[in-house]
Parts: C-alpha cells; sequence; structure tokens
C-alpha cells in the first residue's frame, strides 16, 4: 500500500508510478520466485485528491505491474461508493 500518502504530501504522479516500478524491479530481483501483488490505490474523500486522479494512477499502475509480472488487486471499486469516493463507513469520521 503506497500512492495516496505520497498525494497527500503532494508528490507528483509521474514520480509515485516510477516509485512503484522501481519497488517492482527490485522485488522481483531480489526474490525472483515470489509472487508479488501490487495492490491499487483506495478512494478518498479528499477534495485535494480527486478521485478520477486516483483511478488514472491506477490504470497506469495494472500496466506497470502487467510489464513487471507481477499480479495486480483492484480493491478501489470495493472501497469507493457509487459517487467513486470511500465509502463512508470505511473512512476516518474525523475531518
Amino acid at each position: 500500500m503506497a500512492g495516496i500518502n505520497d498525494l497527500r504530501q503532494g508528490m507528483g504522479v509521474d514520480e509515485i508510478l516510477e516509485n512503484h516500478r522501481q519497488i517492482l524491479r527490485r522485488l522481483g530481483q531480489e526474490y525472483p520466485g515470489a509472487q508479488v501483488v501490487l495492490q491499487s490505490i483506495l478512494p478518498t474523500r479528499l477534495a485535494q485528491i480527486p478521485n478520477r486522479q486516483i483511478e488514472w494512477i491506477n490504470q497506469q499502475l495494472a500496466a506497470i505491474a502487467r510489464f513487471e509480472g507481477a499480479s495486480y488487486l483492484d480493491l478501489y471499486a470495493q472501497f469507493s461508493d457509487r459517487s467513486g469516493n470511500l465509502q463512508l463507513e470505511l473512512g476516518n469520521s474525523k475531518k
């Protein structure tokens, strides 16, 4: 689980994607027999991080996982409500 905190701290999308790519490559090199699973970034209810941006990043992460020989686990749909936001009951009630 990486990415959402990077977005919250203002890291650029390209840097986030490259970090994920490097993590997958290193894991593949150091643990060649391991099954590596890259998990999607979960939706938020944060106005400064639009969920459509997270959805686009997740599409890129899925492509990176395929290219690097890892599995991709899309949890975004399981955690989002009909509007694409984090389900209210799954989030922190503090604003």
